[in-house]
């Protein structure tokens, strides 16, 4: 009876420690290829405004939130950031806090994004990024692509440029 509670024990302790090192295996993400991409927009037939990668992972900026999508091997991961209905606001300012904090701005007046040439956003600790609008509306603005697990103050400014440098919209978040 000793010896059979005994291989039990070693049984047990054996099976966690397979376990426990088996747990410690990191998983392997990555962005996903421009094809990937292109195939993801057109399955669920969105209108891309930013496409950015930062760690290992490409976010997908359109009209009702932001796609993060990675991959691990084969599987392709997708988690997404939605908000609801269309804005009545000239321009649509957000933020994500932590992993690897970023803004989103999207254009909503024509008026206004034929005038916009570029955007600041000035996060509550100083730190600034600068982006310049392309023919798209929408622009995600990182505190810092190279870092990922850090959080920041959910505060920012937002300054809209046009050609000649004159601020033209000012928005605080």
């Amino acid at each position: 009876m000793k010896r059979f509670i005994l291989l039990m024990l070693f049984i047990s302790f054996g099976g966690i420690a397979i376990g426990c090192s088996k747990s410690g295996e990191e998983l392997n993400y990555a962005s996903l290829s421009k094809s990937e991409v292109e195939q993801f927009i057109e399955e669920k037939n969105i209108e891309p405004f930013a496409i950015e990668e930062a760690q290992d992972s490409t976010m997908v900026l359109y009209q009702s939130g932001i796609y993060y999508l990675s991959k691990n091997e084969d599987e392709i991961i997708v988690n997404k950031t939605v908000w609801g209905g269309n804005s009545k606001e000239k321009v649509q300012l957000g933020m994500t806090s932590t992993g690897s904090p970023h803004a989103y701005v999207i254009v909503q007046d024509k008026k206004l994004l034929n005038e916009a040439y570029k955007a600041t956003v000035k996060f509550s600790d100083g730190n600034a990024t600068t982006r310049q609008f392309g023919s798209n509306k929408g622009l995600l603005m990182f505190y810092d692509k190279t870092k990922n697990n850090i959080t920041i103050n959910n505060e920012l400014e937002l300054s809209i440029y046009d050609k000649e440098g004159k601020v033209i919209y000012e928005n605080n978040l």
